[in-house]
């Protein structure tokens, strides 16, 4: 049976439902309206097939309640919540949880994406596309509840390994040879990667060294990867299907995950989900209450269809396909460059979630609103990401200033006119391992602020400067 004529916008669906919560009313805290308001111009900035009858239009519903222009808080993601069997089941787990909605929707899509490992995929080339996702939610510790919102996923698949262990769970940490151990000796390939501190997993440490082009490989799902070991005997990786939730914040990724991870292609591989308002809105009482059984079961259910699907392509419908299409023809080139990297891999993303929202409702066919509703709840996390990135920017900074008042402070070299401790630029670009670029901005950032100067004798030595009494 074909699928309903199409509309003109992509993205029309998530407009109007938010449109029409601000026309209804519904929104009667002055953040909730912001909130909406907000998702709405940020999408629609995003789509550039819109008609000018259908911008006026949902710029009407906007300008009265546009706020002060701040970034919206979670419960405006419930009007992007999937209508699907499997998420309605796992809605009605998590409702009464304080975790972002969007943070429960993703642990929730990973959860099945790993279910079914490698029994669906698009058959692209060079290689197969799968559900297989790579998530990480990103927040401020103990504000936003990040683990919070992994913990009812991560029970789903602990129930799903209750008999037999269909999705083999790796937690925290590991390394390239570890975990290349671990898969090549392993029949079934599904494997989630479980760190609820990402930074720990991605540590800094001598025997990880490795482990960023070796997840950016098998995330690919290549059917055949491998990593060749100290003895040079080579370890092979035959029909894996990784898939990873973790979580973390973006003081801890930049101090402690390595520098390769943040300037390679493994960060456009991982869908960061960022958050950073705090979100209440469940009693005591509601807190306390306990959800019926079956409610758990039902969810279980698609878990338990999805990882026992006969292996076969996935079907996309004519349907689904022009609409991919127009709007993979719309993206521009024309894009914040801090933007570049993620927008260039957001098409797969879309795929990829678009499969996980067939697989939510029991079908091996792609239909048009899985690539709609896929593209609005892309569209929703990339509003985050000049946020995300920004602040790392922010924070990457503030770490280079201490790091290199620090080293100044640890050296052993003394400047022979005042004995002051001074360290030399090569040794400061030696340690920090960071471009030229760089330092020489951290240096001249810090010199114009008054903090450090160079010595007089040796303009490539610098010093702290003293302060006066």
């Amino acid at each position: 049976m074909p699928d309903e004529p199409l509309r003109t916008p992509t993205e029309s669906d998530s407009f109007h439902a938010i449109a029409e919560l601000l026309k209804s009313g519904a929104f009667t805290k002055d953040a909730d309206r912001r909130e909406a308001a907000r998702i709405v111009e940020a999408l629609q900035s995003q789509t550039q097939y819109l008609t000018p009858t259908q911008k006026d239009e949902l710029s009407a519903s906007v300008d009265d309640t546009l706020g002060s222009g701040e970034y919206p808080t979670p419960s405006a993601f419930w009007a992007l919540w999937p209508q699907r069997p499997y998420f309605e089941a796992y809605q009605h787990i998590i409702e009464k949880a304080e975790a972002p909605p969007v943070f429960h929707f993703f642990a929730a899509a990973t959860a099945l994406g790993a279910a079914a490992g490698l029994r669906l995929w698009y058959p692209t080339q060079p290689t197969p596309l799968y559900a297989n996702m790579a998530v990480c939610l990103v927040g401020p510790t103990g504000k936003v509840k990040k683990t919070t919102a992994t913990v009812p996923a991560m029970d789903l698949l602990e129930a799903l390994n209750a008999k037999e262990e269909c999705v083999a769970i790796i937690r925290n940490k590991a390394n390239p040879r570890s975990l290349t151990k671990f898969l090549s000796s392993r029949q079934n390939g599904d494997c989630l990667i479980y760190a609820p501190e990402f930074s720990v997993f991605m540590s800094k440490d001598k025997a990880a060294e490795g482990i960023v082009p070796t997840l950016a490989d098998l995330l690919d799902t290549h059917k055949k990867a491998g990593d060749l070991t100290i003895t040079h005997t080579q370890q092979l990786i035959h029909n894996t299907c990784l898939s990873l939730l973790s979580a973390s914040n973006i003081e801890l990724l930049l101090h402690s995950a390595p520098y390769s991870m943040l300037t390679s292609g493994l960060m456009n591989r991982i869908i960061f989900v960022v958050q950073d308002v705090r979100y209440r809105r469940s009693t005591l009482q509601d807190w306390m209450a306990e959800f019926p059984a079956e409610v758990s079961t039902d969810a279980l259910e698609y878990l338990q269809w999805a990882n026992n699907i006969k292996p076969q392509p996935v079907e996309v419908s004519k349907d689904a396909f022009d609409v991919y299409n127009a709007w993979y023809q719309s993206i521009s080139d024309n894009i914040d460059p801090m933007l570049a990297a993620y927008v260039e891999r957001k098409h797969v993303h879309v795929l990829r979630l678009a499969l996980i929202l067939a697989l939510a409702d029991k079908r091996t066919e792609i239909k048009r609103r899985d690539i709609e509703d896929s593209i609005a709840i892309m569209g929703w996390v990339q509003t985050f990401i000049p946020v995300m990135l920004e602040r790392m920017q922010n924070v990457d900074r503030d770490l280079a200033y201490d790091y290199v008042i620090r080293k100044i402070t640890q050296s052993h070299d003394r400047d022979p006119d005042t004995s002051q401790r001074t360290i030399t630029k090569g040794k400061l670009a030696r340690s920090s391992h960071w471009k030229l670029s760089k330092l020489n901005r951290v240096l001249r950032d810090l010199v114009v602020a008054g903090l450090i100067r160079k010595c007089s004798q040796f303009p490539e030595r610098y010093a702290l400067v003293r302060l006066k009494k």
